[in-house]
């Protein structure tokens, strides 16, 4: 997964921001699709606590992402979230997979949430679904990552 990416980098200060948001009395406004996700560094052992979109299913809740941090969690790690103003615990594993089979991943959490395609640079057609090009090109810069909630 070593191709460019296409989608637009978020300004360190929109972070901030909603690491500050979601962790206030005013997080429904966000926290209904984005997350605070807190990991500990494989190699430097420093805290991480980044927001992320995610997808609930059951007691999973699914990312995708185009940066690195996913190499945090190989082999299944403990993480905290902060979710709908929750703290939670549970265990963060990247789901490596061919690209035909991430885009098929990609695809259904986009269908899900389309409003997420802007993240990954993915433009939709007009019945709201990705297009084909651009699901196979970030396909091949995303990661997913899945986390089963453990309280």
């Amino acid at each position: 997964m070593s191709a460019t990416s296409t989608a637009p980098t978020v300004p360190k200060w929109v972070n901030v921001f909603v690491r500050a948001l979601l962790r206030s009395p005013l997080h429904r406004a966000m926290s209904h699709n984005t997350m605070l996700l807190t990991f500990t560094g494989r190699t430097s052992g420093t805290s991480y606590t980044i927001p992320v979109r995610y997808l609930e299913d059951r007691s999973t809740l699914t990312v995708f992402t185009d940066s690195g941090w996913w190499r945090n969690l190989r082999g299944g790690v403990p993480v905290e979230l902060v979710l709908r103003g929750h703290k939670r615990t549970g265990t963060g594993q990247p789901i490596l997979q061919d690209e035909a089979a991430n885009a098929t991943s990609l695809r259904a959490f986009l269908l899900a949430r389309p409003g997420d395609a802007k993240y990954h640079g993915v433009r939709l057609d007009a019945s709201k679904h990705p297009l084909a090009e651009d699901l196979e090109r970030a396909a091949r810069t995303s990661t997913m990552v899945d986390i089963a909630l453990t309280s």
